[in-house]
C-alpha cells in the first residue's frame, strides 16, 4: 500500500502447519496450526536516503535433531520440544548518496522469544534441547559498500547483539555460543576479461559455553579471526577454473565447544556452467583439493 507518494506501508500474515508423525520413542502429538503477522513501513525521504520500521511475530519449530538425536549417547531425545515464538521489531536507515558508488545501511532489532529451544544440561552432563521459557535478544547491524570502480567492491559489517535468558530464575544469563560482537570485511573484484577474485576478512569475538565436565559455568571460547579466498579464470563456452581458500590463517577455532573447525584448505578445479546434454560431457565439474 502507498497511502501517499514516499511512503509504502506492507502487511502480511505467514500461516505455518506442524504435523508430526508417529514415532516409537513419544506418543502421536496433534498438529499445530501458526498464523504470524507482520507489518512494515517505508519511508523514502529522497531516492538516496530511505527510512524503515517493521514488527510482527516469527516462529520456529523443532527440528528432527533437536527432538531425536541421541548423537553418541551423550545428547538425551526431548520428543515434547515445542515450537519457539518470538516479537520482532527493526527500525533502521539505509543511504545510497552517489548512485550506488557508496552505500550505507543500520539498524537496531529486538526480538522477544518465549519457548526458546536450548541445549541445557543434566547433573551427569547429558545434554538435552529443551524451552527455556524466555530470552531477549537486542542488537545493531551496520553495513557499508563502497564502489570505487565499476570493476572493485568493499564491504564491510559489523554485527552487535546482546542475548540474555530472561526468566525469573535466571534473569541476565548470557546464552551459549552468541558473540556480541561480529565483523566481516570483504574485496571484490570482476574485470573484464573474467578474471574474479574475492577476499574475505571475518572476526569474531567471544561466546560462553556452560563448562559441564568442570566448573558447570559459562566459560567464553576465545575470539578468533579467519581470513577466505577464491580466485576464477572464465576460459569460455561456460567453462572457468578457479582456486579457493579457507582458513588461511590457519586459526585453531571451535564453533562448539570439542568440535575444532578444520584449519588450511585448498580447493581447486574446472568448472562448467550452461546447458550442455549430459551425453556430451562426462563431469560438469572436475575439482582437486587438499586439506591440513
Amino acid at each position: 500500500l502507498k497511502p501517499v507518494k514516499p511512503l509504502t506501508v506492507e502487511a502480511g500474515v505467514g500461516v505455518h502447519l506442524w504435523q508430526p508423525r508417529d514415532s516409537e520413542e513419544a506418543e502421536h502429538r496433534k498438529p499445530a496450526v501458526v498464523a504470524d503477522p507482520r507489518l512494515g513501513v517505508v519511508l523514502r525521504a529522497r531516492p538516496e536516503l530511505a527510512f524503515r520500521v517493521a514488527a510482527g511475530r516469527r516462529t520456529r519449530f523443532p527440528t528432527l535433531k533437536e527432538i531425536y538425536t541421541t548423537q553418541l549417547g551423550y545428547l538425551v531425545p526431548n520428543p515434547d520440544l515445542r515450537p519457539e515464538h518470538a516479537w520482532t521489531v527493526d527500525a533502521g536507515v539505509s543511504i545510497e548518496p552517489w548512485q550506488r558508488h557508496l552505500e550505507l545501511g543500520i539498524t537496531g532489532y529486538g526480538a522477544f522469544v518465549e519457548d526458546l529451544i536450548e541445549r541445557t544440561y543434566d547433573e551427569d552432563g547429558n545434554r538435552t534441547y529443551t524451552n527455556i521459557r524466555k530470552s531477549r535478544h537486542l542488537g545493531v547491524e551496520v553495513r557499508l559498500v563502497v564502489r570505487p570502480a565499476a570493476w572493485l567492491e568493499l564491504e564491510g559489517g559489523y554485527d552487535g547483539m546482546h542475548a540474555r535468558d530472561t526468566t525469573a530464575d535466571v534473569e541476565g544469563t548470557r546464552l551459549e555460543y552468541r558473540p556480541e560482537h561480529r565483523a566481516r570485511f570483504r574485496g571484490h573484484v570482476a574485470t573484464p576479461f573474467g578474471l574474479r577474485a574475492n577476499v574475505v576478512f571475518t572476526v569474531v569475538g567471544q561466546r560462553h559455553y556452560v563448562a559441564v565436565e568442570t566448573t558447570g559455568e559459562l566459560e567464553p571460547l576465545p575470539a578468533y579471526v579467519r581470513l577466505d579466498a577464491s580466485l576464477s579464470q572464465e576460459l569460455g563456452k561456460g567453462f572457468s577454473v578457479y582456486v579457493r581458500g579457507t582458513n588461511l590463517t590457519d586459526t585453531h577455532y571451535e564453533e562448539q565447544v570439542g568440535f575444532p573447525r578444520p584449519g588450511i584448505e585448498v580447493l581447486g578445479g574446472v568448472q562448467f556452467r550452461g546447458s550442455v546434454p549430459v551425453s556430451q560431457i562426462s563431469s560438469a565439474d572436475l575439482t582437486l583439493g587438499g586439506q591440513r
